[in-house]
């Protein structure tokens, strides 16, 4: 019989133990610094890694120079503005991180903004900065060869005033923020001349 007794000791406690690690009273997941989120990008103009139409492309590549549709969803709740940046990292003609091709760097948009449509106009308070062909606006795509291009939404929790001369890339915008970003999500093009 003692045998027996250790025997479910040995099988019953371990178990006991378990189970009080799975109660739901622990609400550690929903208290004080935020709430996780899963914030996502797409666009109706192509889907990721899918190819970059020609109206979305440079007119000195005789394309539209239409910025694309984007939106986004999920964002965290304390999201107060997001910001755009679409810069490309590819070879030959670009480099990496803070110094890749910069397209686009629209800020400000309100945190009630989930989408732009195709050849959005800008209006304030949101505002554009530098792009890589010395203008303040979206400058499509045109590469020597297959590049990929690169939207990524910010999620911020404050607002924010970047430098409006300066080429915003997704590595520089990413590390100058990072206090206020509370989530990002990319969307990646490609466009083959």
């Amino acid at each position: 019989m003692n045998i027996y007794l250790k025997m479910t000791m040995v099988v019953v406690v371990p178990i006991l133990l378990l189970a009080s690690g799975c109660s739901d009273d622990d609400d550690s997941s929903s208290g004080g610094g935020g709430d996780s989120s899963n914030l996502s990008i797409t666009s109706t103009n192509f889907n990721e890694g899918g190819a970059i139409p020609t109206n979305n492309i440079s007119n000195v590549c005789s394309g539209g120079n239409q910025s694309p549709q984007l939106s986004w969803t999920n964002a965290p709740s304390n999201t107060v503005e997001f910001a755009i940046v679409m810069d490309d990292e590819s070879t030959p003609g670009c480099n990496t991180g803070i110094n890749a091709c910069v397209h686009w760097g629209l800020f400000n948009i309100k945190s009630s903004t989930t989408s732009l449509i195709e050849n959005a106009t800008i209006n304030p308070p949101m505002t554009e900065s530098q792009n890589g062909a010395i203008g303040k606006d979206y400058e499509g795509p045109c590469p020597p060869s297959t590049h990929i291009y690169k939207f990524t939404v910010y999620a911020l929790s404050s607002d924010i005033t970047p430098d409006m001369d300066a080429m915003w890339t997704r590595a520089s915008f990413s590390s100058t923020y990072s206090g206020q970003i509370v989530d990002s999500a990319t969307l990646s093009g490609t466009y083959t001349p």
